[in-house]
């Protein structure tokens, strides 16, 4: 395997997942969201921090099982419908190394995507300190400066405006910390925005699977479907052994996104998730993401070939 052709292909999905419109939308409607929860908190009984976890936990996960079905499964059907995909294979790539190179750019796109969540939740989270809010206007005009200068440059907008936020939002959130002191549940958040990026990862591949057969629409919607029967399969499971082989069965097909919440533990005395168990999630993640990824790639050969 050619790790310069898996890279090469990397860092060209990412990009162009970074330039997407539908990247930005996401991005925009899940940071306001989640710095918009605790406004919306107070109209909720009980643990007003926990809610706020929880949602923007859910505002992760939704957001990466989103991005996993528009810039990863449908662009990479695209890509596999107009030819472009082919051409690479016959020029520069197996097809292992092109589908683990489209999942590994658009799992890129994710973990941004996770990590600017990740800093809106903590934000949330952090009571604030008389004038801290003139730190985020800072951060905010310092991002919106750089890619005004890199669109001027011929670079995307968008992408330097991720990139900047990135690093001047962890900053101001840094900044707000060091103001008023590190509330326990921000290690929760991270975690729960860290568990959210590995479900969408383990969609991501099962939707480049779907792509190597279905059309782009399809593929996408299909993807959804599948986090829909994710979601349900916890539920199922409570129904007890009536339900039990058909929830085995489609735990085996598609990864349940009960796994990957961390809704009881927002609200629990003790606030946290093991280390433990986020290590056998990103263990099984990446089990199932190869598995995926490698019958893509059969798929994809066979289609080659026809």
């Amino acid at each position: 395997m050619s790790a310069s052709a898996v890279l090469a292909l990397a860092r060209t999905t990412a990009r162009d997942g970074l330039r997407a419109p539908v990247t930005g939308v996401v991005l925009a409607l899940g940071v306001a969201l989640t710095l918009a929860s605790p406004e919306i908190a107070i109209f909720t009984l009980g643990n007003a921090r926990g809610f706020v976890i929880d949602m923007g936990a859910g505002t992760v996960l939704l957001a990466t099982l989103f991005l996993a079905a528009t810039t990863g499964a449908l662009s990479a059907a695209e890509r596999i419908q107009d030819g472009t995909a082919l051409l690479l294979l016959t020029k520069m790539a197996s097809p292992f190394e092109y589908v683990l190179g489209s999942f590994l750019g658009t799992a890129t796109v994710l973990a941004i995507a996770g990590w600017l969540l990740a800093l809106a939740i903590v934000h949330a989270a952090v009571p604030g300190a008389p004038g801290i809010g003139w730190v985020d206007t800072v951060a905010l005009a310092i991002a919106l400066a750089h890619a005004t200068r890199a669109s001027r440059r011929g670079r995307s907008f968008q992408t330097a405006a991720i990139a900047a936020l990135a690093v001047t939002g962890a900053l101001a959130v840094l900044a707000r910390v060091a103001m008023t002191g590190l509330t326990p549940l921000a290690p929760l958040a991270v975690a729960g925005a860290l568990l959210s990026v590995l479900a969408g990862c383990a969609y991501l591949a099962l939707g480049v699977l779907l792509a190597a057969r279905l059309p782009g629409s399809i593929a996408a919607a299909a993807t959804l479907g599948a986090a829909v029967l994710g979601a349900s399969a916890s539920g199922l499971a409570a129904q007890g052994m009536v339900a039990a082989p058909f929830v085995l069965v489609l735990r085996l097909l598609v990864p349940d996104l009960g796994f990957y919440s961390i809704g009881e533990s927002a609200y629990a005395d003790d606030p946290s998730v093991p280390l433990l168990y986020v290590g056998t999630l990103a263990l099984f993640t990446a089990v199932y993401s190869l598995g995926a990824l490698a019958l893509a790639a059969l798929l994809l050969d066979r289609r080659e070939l026809g």
